[in-house]
């Protein structure tokens, strides 16, 4: 604990706009830490206590860095500016392979084997079998983060006060996560139900699109090929992704996004998926967050989870033959990463929370 008993001496020259990390409200008072200070802010005073050493400040070169970034703006700008980026990213990744996808194949660019049916698989493997794969290695990562979201449950940052804003962010933190381990799940039971059509010979495969496969085919065999997919992955994918979002908007967010599926190539399912599941992602936190949370882990929720993401796609599609990781995994690959990424981020935001935690300030 760091106990402060020196008046606190006015400093016009500290901006207003001032930006550090909620750790105590009192009286009116309110303390925040930011690079190893202590600083306090009251309606006509505010001071700064630079340089306090304790193990609950100490240096940490990642978080630095973080911090030194938010010195210059606010956590909820560099989440806003984050959430363009993915949007932007995104707008580019599908207009690549929409409208330029052949061009691209042809130059080289795209990787022959991964154009061919827009995922990257594993040499020696079955279609079929690479969308059992991927659904699998999503399901392992399923178990590291049941694990950290039951440790959350045994050990909270701050027992012994409920109502600390640092617990409000915690909670809100693996809140997040949890609907994460949704988007996990139902992303693996989409693979399993395209590996189970696929079995069956009804799964429409390569340049067909979606609705010229349902024209084809009687009214029992589209509820079949339409209903468990939205069931059990368009309407819980949406909604791990648009949390913020109420239900009756996410149902019909999901059902414009089955229906607007079903005009791609069979072979984009993935593309599309992606783009549009991204989007959605962004969209919910830019609008539906409210300020007061927008803190340190709205802001790198993007930079961990859908922006590597991006990127990652991007690599799959263009080195499926030249990687060694793609020709011996394939797009499981990928798909493992998605719920890494969730452990990642949860690790990362929990070690900043836990940090701040620590600081006590006590006035006298």
């Amino acid at each position: 604990k760091i106990k402060i008993r020196t008046p606190f001496p006015d400093i016009p020259s500290l901006s207003p706009r001032w930006r550090g990390t909620l750790i105590d409200q009192t009286d009116g008072c309110f303390f925040y830490t930011h690079n190893n200070h202590i600083c306090n802010f009251t309606s006509t005073h505010s001071a700064v206590y630079p340089a306090i050493k304790s193990p609950a400040i100490s240096n940490s070169a990642l978080f630095e860095l973080l911090e030194t970034v938010a010195d210059m703006t606010s956590w909820q700008s560099i989440g806003n500016v984050a959430h363009f980026v993915n949007i932007a990213l995104v707008f580019c990744y599908a207009t690549s392979i929409f409208a330029y996808g052949e061009q691209l194949h042809e130059k080289g660019v795209i990787d022959s084997r991964w154009f061919e049916e827009g995922y990257c698989r594993a040499e020696h493997t079955s279609a079929g079998q690479m969308h059992f794969d991927a659904a699998f290695a999503m399901i392992l990562t399923f178990v590291p983060i049941a694990f950290l979201l039951y440790l959350h449950s045994k050990n909270g940052l701050i027992k012994e006060d409920s109502k600390s804003r640092v617990n409000e962010d915690t909670d809100d933190l693996y809140a997040n996560v949890k609907y994460g381990m949704v988007g996990v799940v139902s992303h693996a039971i989409g693979h399993f139900l395209i590996w189970e059509g696929i079995r069956a010979g009804v799964f429409p495969d390569g340049e067909m699109r979606g609705i010229d496969d349902l024209k084809q085919s009687s009214a029992l065999l589209v509820v079949r090929k339409i209903l468990p997919g939205y069931i059990f992955f368009f309407a819980p994918l949406t909604k791990s992704y648009m949390r913020h979002t109420s239900v009756p908007l996410v149902l019909l967010f999901a059902k414009f996004g089955q229906f607007a599926s079903l005009f791609a190539p069979m072979k984009y399912s993935f593309v599309f998926g992606m783009s549009f599941f991204f989007v959605a992602f962004s969209l919910d936190k830019l609008l539906f967050v409210p300020a007061s949370k927008k803190n340190f882990s709205y802001a790198i929720y993007p930079m961990v989870t859908v922006i590597p993401s991006i990127l990652l796609a991007w690599f799959e599609a263009t080195l499926c033959s030249s990687s060694m990781l793609l020709t011996n995994f394939g797009h499981s690959f990928f798909d493992s990463w998605l719920g890494v990424s969730y452990i990642l981020y949860a690790v990362i935001a929990h070690l900043h929370l836990s940090r701040i935690s620590k600081v006590s300030v006590k006035m006298e």
